[in-house]
C-alpha cells in the first residue's frame, strides 16, 4: 500500500537531484568509538545517525531521546 508512495517519492526525488524538506531530519546521537575512551574528549565520539521517515505521525517522536538532537540536514555538513 505504501510501496507506490514510496517509488513515486525515491523516484522523483533522484529524477530531480533533491529531496523534498520533509525528509531532511534525523536525530544524531553521540557514541563513545570504543568502551573505556575518555568521554570528555568530543574526538572520541562518533555519530549514531537515525533518519526519520514520517515523524509526523509518529506518537512520542516530537522530540529527540535524551543526548540526541534534530539535526536538518538542509543545512547540516557532514565531515
Amino acid at each position: 500500500m505504501l510501496l507506490p508512495y514510496l517509488t513515486s517519492m525515491v523516484n522523483a526525488s533522484l529524477r530531480e537531484g533533491r529531496l523534498p524538506q520533509s525528509q531532511k531530519h534525523a536525530v544524531v546521537t553521540p557514541l563513545l568509538k570504543k568502551a573505556g575512551l575518555n568521554a570528555d574528549e568530543l574526538k572520541n565520539y562518533r555519530p549514531d545517525v537515525h533518519v526519520e521517515a514520517g515523524r509526523e505521525g509518529c506518537a512520542g517522536a516530537s522530540s529527540p531521546a535524551p543526548g540526541s538532537a534534530w539535526i536538518d540536514a538542509s543545512v547540516a555538513v557532514c565531515v
